[in-house]
């Protein structure tokens, strides 16, 4: 468990490997804030029926929260109807402060309904959810976007749920810049999988990457 001494905006992650989980088995992973896990600030991934024998699953999970001070953040894992698997030692948990005057964390208000073969912009987002906030400008919840209010390096990170994909389909999921998505392949911040998700129909991914910004760069 993490707890801060200082108000402010935090970065956490999380990465955790699991052994020994049920064919067709949907897991969770959280970083819950004062011991609550909640799907709606981000801080959650759910991933279903990963292929495979063996039963070895990872997952990871990331995002910007804000803590006053004495709130805490431990790591926690649901597997539901399952009591034959083991968390390895590979497992990792970090938080760190983060001092600036410019940042948000953000989660959608609702799901949304997928658009197959094109990219399609996540919009309509909330900061009301426990953990999550906005400071300084920038940030256009009704929009989904972040425009720079100035010049600088910024780190951003998303998480996605995806649920009802087809089985053996591939999803690609990035942050674009000045809403050019397929520019991401050139700087690495999306992810392509494929075959990743069996009769539940769930998958999860997480990008993040660190920005050199202009001035109103989105």
């Amino acid at each position: 468990m993490y707890t801060a001494n200082t108000a402010g905006t935090y970065l956490a992650m999380a990465n955790v490997r699991l052994d020994g989980a049920d064919a067709g088995a949907l897991v969770s992973v959280g970083i819950a804030l004062n011991g609550v896990a909640d799907a709606g600030n981000g801080m959650t991934v759910t991933q279903g029926d990963i292929e495979g024998s063996n039963g070895v699953w990872n997952l990871m999970v990331a995002g910007i929260v804000s803590l006053a001070v004495g709130d805490s953040l431990n790591v926690v894992v649901l597997l539901p109807g399952d009591d034959d698997f083991y968390i390895q030692h590979e497992t990792a948990f970090a938080a760190v402060s983060l001092q600036t005057d410019v940042a948000f964390g953000a989660a959608l208000t609702a799901q949304q309904a997928g658009q197959a073969g094109q990219w399609q912009e996540l919009t309509t987002f909330s900061t009301a959810a426990a953990g999550l906030f906005s400071v300084g400008s920038g940030f256009d919840s009704s929009t989904g976007r972040f425009t720079a209010p100035q010049a600088g390096v910024y780190l951003a990170t998303a998480s996605v749920r995806l649920s009802g994909v087809a089985d053996a389909s591939a999803a690609r999921f990035t942050i674009a810049l000045n809403a050019q998505p397929d520019d991401s392949e050139a700087t690495g911040l999306h992810t392509l999988g494929a075959d990743a998700v069996g009769s539940s129909g769930d998958r999860h991914d997480v990008v993040a990457g660190v920005f050199q910004l202009n001035e109103n760069d989105v």
